[in-house]
């Protein structure tokens, strides 16, 4: 999907999330700090879910 281009965008508010976000330079999923509010699709709660949105299969779960 296109939103899976994005860079990661951590958002205005001042919040400590720990998101994941897919690099399609580095072509994998990472982590990432989000503020809360703000940013944009290309967020995902678990690395599992941004794979399955990004990549389409799950590797492996290691981090």
């Amino acid at each position: 999907p296109d939103f899976c281009q994005l860079p990661k965008e951590a958002g205005l508010c001042e919040g400590l999330f720990t998101k994941w976000f897919y690099n399609a330079t580095a072509n994998h999923c990472q982590k990432f700090t989000y503020g809360g509010c703000g940013g944009n699709a290309n967020r995902f709660d678990t690395k599992r879910a941004c794979k399955l949105a990004c990549k389409g299969i799950l590797l492996s779960d290691r981090i």
